[in-house]
């Protein structure tokens, strides 16, 4: 889900597959809950002891259907809630991905 690059003398920057990051902690959060990204990242580091000059964050929203169930509204007011989180963050690049609807594929 993430990976570690040294750079220079005490220089690390952390990448981020944020979408599955997301899905993982939903597993276990379910809706009510999301995790803290501010507060991993501190853990993170004090247990690495090392301190990200960038974290590069990429991932893509989940895309809402024309008539979303309960099950799915709750799904995409959690992720906008995590993905608030990563965005409140210093230091984190949110690299939105964009993913195209299936049809839209077929058609290039």
């Amino acid at each position: 889900m993430g990976k570690i690059i040294k750079m220079k003398k005490d220089r690390a920057c952390l990448f981020i597959d944020g979408t599955n990051l997301y899905a993982a902690q939903y597993e276990l959060f379910g809706p009510k809950r999301y995790l803290d990204f501010g507060k991993l990242i501190s853990e993170l580091e004090k247990n690495l002891k090392i301190k990200f000059n960038k974290i590069y964050f990429y991932a893509s929203y989940s895309p809402k259907s024309q008539k979303p169930t309960k099950k799915e509204k709750e799904y995409l007011k959690n992720e906008a809630l995590f993905y608030r989180s990563v965005r409140k963050t210093p230091r984190v690049v949110f690299l939105k991905v964009i993913v195209l609807k299936q049809a839209e594929k077929k058609k290039k």
